[in-house]
């Protein structure tokens, strides 16, 4: 989450230094060859392919990805009532969140996470110039 962002261009060789050489040289193969994947599961997955939430959380944590499956679920509804009750920043981060959920069941929890991540931080900053900037020129203490 942290490395991902950073641009191959500021630092080539971020995942070799993490110890992630595999999405380099395996690419989306989760660092399996073919062999492994024949093992793992009898057949050999598409390139390209993703495991979407529940296997993903599965392959990391084994039955207790239940219970990441669980926070998820308990992260949206908190985003949600938040929207509902507070309003403003947080609608803003639950429209943010069922947009991006498409990434959930597609691709995982990390692509759902980095692009959350990506996009809330400059929503979240913008807003509060935005609010304060508006709040702070009608005050009427000219």
């Amino acid at each position: 989450m942290l490395v991902r962002p950073i641009p191959r261009q500021l630092w080539p060789t971020k995942y070799e230094d993490t110890g992630m050489a595999f999405i380099v040289e395996e690419g989306a193969r989760a660092g399996m060859d073919d062999s492994q994947w024949l093992d793992a599961i009898g057949w050999i997955p598409y390139r390209g392919s993703a495991p979407g939430l529940v296997s993903d959380l599965f392959l990391e944590f084994g039955w207790l990805g239940l219970a990441g499956i669980w926070l998820a679920g308990a992260g949206l509804a908190c985003l949600w009532k938040n929207a509902v009750l507070e309003k403003g920043l947080w609608g803003v981060l639950y429209s943010l969140a069922v947009l991006l959920s498409v990434y959930l069941p597609a691709q995982g929890v990390t692509a759902f996470l980095y692009r959350f991540v990506f996009m809330s931080i400059p929503c979240a900053l913008l807003w509060y110039y935005l609010v304060h900037r508006t709040a702070g020129s009608g005050s009427g203490d000219e």
